[in-house]
C-alpha cells in the first residue's frame, strides 16, 4: 500500500506536459485553478488504469485511435502554448486570480489523455504494483496510486501558486516564457509522432 503510494508520487513528478501547465496555472489563475487541470488529469490516468485492469490496452495500440490520440495532443498543447505566449504579451500573468472553469479539468483530461507516455508510465506501473496481488488488492493500491499522484498535484498547485504571489513580476514572465516554449516542443513531439505514424499507414 505504502509502495503504492510513493511509486504513484514518483510517476507523477516529472515536469511533462501536465505539470508544466499546473505550475503555469497556478501562476496565472492560482490554485484552484491549477488543481482541477490536475484533476482532470488523474481523472484520465483513471480511464487508462481501467483499459489496462480489463485488458483492452491493445486497443490503445490500433493505429487509427494512436492516430487520434496524437493529432488531438499535437493541437491541444499547441492551444496551450500559444495561450501561454498570448497571456505574456498581453501581460495577463499579472498574478490576479482568473474564474474556476470545467475547461481546466477538461484541459487537464485531454493533455494527460493524449499523451504518449502515459499509457506505458501505467502499464510500468501495473507490473511495479500489481502483478501477483490477489483480486482485492488492487482497488486499494489504485487509490493509493491516485493519491500519490494527487499529492503530487497539489504540491506543484500551492508551489505554483506561492511563486505567483511571492516572486518578482520578471520572474514569473521568464517562468510562463520557458513553460510556453516547452508546451510548444512538446507539441512539436506529438506532432512527429503523428507524422511518423501516418507514414507507417
Amino acid at each position: 500500500m505504502i509502495q503504492a503510494l510513493f511509486v504513484g508520487m514518483a510517476f507523477s513528478s516529472p515536469l511533462g506536459p501536465t505539470n508544466i501547465e499546473i505550475i503555469r496555472r497556478g501562476m496565472k489563475k492560482g490554485f484552484w485553478s491549477a488543481l482541477l487541470f490536475g484533476l482532470g488529469g488523474i481523472l484520465a490516468e483513471t480511464l487508462y488504469f481501467l483499459v489496462i485492469f480489463f485488458g483492452l490496452s491493445p486497443f490503445l495500440g490500433n493505429t487509427v485511435v494512436k492516430l487520434t490520440l496524437s493529432a488531438l495532443g499535437t493541437l491541444v498543447l499547441f492551444s496551450l502554448s500559444a495561450s501561454a505566449f498570448n497571456d505574456l504579451i498581453q501581460k495577463k500573468n499579472e498574478g490576479s486570480i482568473g474564474k474556476l472553469s470545467e475547461s481546466d479539468a477538461f484541459s487537464g483530461f485531454m493533455v494527460t489523455l493524449t499523451n504518449p507516455t502515459t499509457l506505458p508510465e501505467w502499464i510500468g506501473m501495473y507490473g511495479i504494483i500489481f502483478v501477483g496481488q490477489s483480486s482485492q488488492k488492487p482497488l486499494n493500491s489504485f487509490l493509493m496510486l491516485l493519491l500519490g499522484t494527487l499529492i503530487m498535484a497539489v504540491f506543484y498547485s500551492a508551489l505554483a501558486h506561492l511563486s505567483g504571489k511571492h516572486l518578482p513580476l520578471s520572474l514569473r514572465r521568464g517562468i510562463s516564457l520557458i513553460s510556453g516554449f516547452s508546451l510548444l516542443g512538446f507539441s512539436l513531439f506529438f506532432g512527429h509522432q503523428f507524422i511518423k505514424l501516418l507514414a507507417q499507414v
